[in-house]
């Protein structure tokens, strides 16, 4: 299983546009092809590249994957869909396409909804040193993950890219109770004497910081496909 994580940097005023055409223009061409279905799409309100949408899918391979895609951009449908997206301006900024493998902890299940209606979440994408995929991953599950769920937050899923300009990164979902609990959650998180007590371990254990930054989309349900 190859996770796909893509992440759309829209065009100033048209974000709207682009949750309808991928809400209900672009449905009928994925399911003609037996593309799955999102495990999750979103608008981000916080972030490094805004405005944001952003969306997830499981794929049985990357052959099964580069297929579907295959055919879905060969679709006359779909190169009709486009040319009426991008007739006034571009929809698009930018387009980042990453490649993922899911932790044997965190993988969702199949039909799984990491974006349901009203949930708060965000995306972290944690920048890890070289080499130190495995002690990452490890201080995550050991003190991270075990804090933000000590706060109240939830780590829905994480994955390791396999692609990208920067690697290792680790990327995870995160829950939120709801947006004003957040913030509170995120400063506390951020202040935690465990989390600065393994930080300082791992830098005289290892000689360099483990995680050397990372990116936080916090982000909405975007409309769901089929709508």
């Amino acid at each position: 299983m190859i996770h796909e994580l893509r992440i759309y940097q829209v065009a100033a005023g048209r974000m709207a546009d682009m949750d309808v055409m991928m809400s209900r223009d672009c449905t009928p061409v994925f399911q003609r092809y037996r593309m799955p279905r999102p495990l999750g799409a979103w608008s981000a309100s916080a972030g490094p590249r805004l405005p944001a949408y952003i969306w997830m899918l499981a794929w049985p391979s990357l052959e099964e994957r580069n297929k579907g895609w295959a055919a879905f951009g060969a679709d006359a449908e779909w190169q009709q869909i486009r040319r009426k997206a991008h007739e006034k301006s571009e929809l698009t900024v930018r387009v980042d396409t990453q490649f993922m493998v899911a932790w044997p902890q965190f993988t969702p299940a199949d039909g799984a909804d990491l974006s349901p209606k009203g949930a708060v979440t965000d995306l972290w994408l944690m920048r890890v040193h070289t080499g130190l995929g495995g002690p990452a991953r490890k201080c995550f599950l050991e003190t991270d993950r075990r804090i933000l769920e000590a706060l109240g937050a939830r780590v829905e899923a994480a994955f390791d890219l396999l692609s990208g300009e920067e690697l290792p990164v680790i990327a995870c979902i995160v829950r939120w109770p709801d947006a004003a609990r957040r913030g509170e959650i995120l400063q506390q998180y951020d202040a935690h004497r465990d989390v600065r007590a393994a930080r300082e371990a791992e830098h005289a254990a290892l000689g360099c910081d483990v995680f050397t930054s990372c990116d936080r989309y916090a982000m909405n349900a975007a409309s769901p496909f089929g709508t």
